[in-house]
């Protein structure tokens, strides 16, 4: 966030400092384009900049000072919470945070000393709602690094899972990439298809079934199952705490 409002102020300067207009450079999310700076354009930089700073302020319990990075503790499970902040705000901390995990853990699978020190050690990142952050058309920031961590993560320590009650909405090609799929009780059909047609060690008659589960009860399918594992999830006990923003599942 740091490095934004850097940039931004910089562009502020440019177009404030008089003299030859100023040529800049800025990604689009699918090119790198060019743009020469006029004085018309202070106005739209300043709102930018007032965006900017609302959102830092509005996100600050979450946000911490390494550059945006978040505030994670070793050798526990974070949460962070987003449930009240705007999709297309989540769909942006999301995808931050993604690329600096994937970034990280690929430094760290290569020997070179990483920024953030629990990226030291494999990391499994679980994403509720994933549908938002997933979609179908990986337009979104979040979208991209998903998928990129769904074909490439394994292989840097990065493990991935994606929970949703719509996976019809989920990216295909990123759904396709979940090896271990723990199936509830569905009873959409389009639903039922979808997880049909992207797993190739489901048979057709599965589906007939899941809208028949209890709740609790998930069919696990897995390359390494002969068969689909018919099994009870039991409720977590444990104590849920609360610190600097995310929430601490402690007595795991």
């Amino acid at each position: 966030m740091k490095k934004i409002e850097e940039k931004l102020m910089e562009w502020l300067e440019n177009v404030n400092s008089g003299g030859k207009d100023k040529q800049i450079k800025y990604y689009d999310g699918k090119y790198w384009r060019t743009k020469t700076l006029k004085k018309d354009d202070e106005m739209a930089i300043n709102r930018v900049i007032e965006k900017l700073n609302l959102f830092i302020n509005k996100n600050k319990n979450i946000l911490g000072d390494n550059d945006g990075m978040f505030n994670l503790k070793s050798d526990k499970i974070n949460v962070l919470p987003l449930q009240k902040i705007e999709n297309e705000e989540a769909i942006t901390i999301v995808g931050e945070f993604l690329k600096r995990v994937l970034k990280e853990r690929i430094k760290a699978a290569q020997d070179e000393e990483v920024e953030i020190k629990v990226f030291e050690k494999p990391t499994l990142v679980i994403i509720e709602e994933a549908h938002i952050f997933a979609v179908k058309s990986l337009k979104d920031r979040s979208g991209y690094w998903i998928s990129k961590i769904a074909k490439e993560g394994r292989k840097f320590g990065v493990g991935l899972g994606l929970v949703s009650q719509r996976p019809k909405e989920l990216n295909p090609t990123t759904l396709s990439q979940m090896n271990t799929k723990i199936i509830l009780r569905i009873i959409e059909p389009t639903d039922q298809r979808y997880i049909l047609e992207s797993s190739e060690n489901i048979g057709e008659d599965l589906p007939l079934d899941l809208p028949q589960l209890s709740t609790g009860e998930a069919v696990i399918v897995d390359s390494s199952l002969p068969l689909p594992a018919l099994v009870k999830i039991k409720k977590y006990d444990g104590v849920l705490g609360r610190e600097d923003g995310f929430e601490i599942l402690n007595d795991l």
